[in-house]
């Protein structure tokens, strides 16, 4: 794995709008993956993204798409 550890489902809330008008008009659902850790203080004055975890986001993006192309 990217992280070196297994991926966790977790739900969340919040909305993104516009991702129903996505499966509307493609027929499609969107697979949407957050990167960022509870430190990260999103949305907060000292909001921050380790370089590691964009790293580490690039080469799970990279695994995705190759898994995606077996499909």
């Amino acid at each position: 794995t990217s992280f070196g550890k297994e991926p966790v489902l977790i739900r969340e809330g919040g909305s993104i709008p516009i991702i129903q008008d996505m499966k509307e008009i493609l027929g499609s659902d969107s697979l949407m993956l957050g990167l960022a850790l509870p430190d990260c203080q999103i949305h907060a004055p000292n909001e921050n993204f380790a370089v590691e975890n964009f790293e580490c986001g690039i080469l799970m993006s990279q695994a995705l798409l190759k898994e995606l192309a077996k499909a």
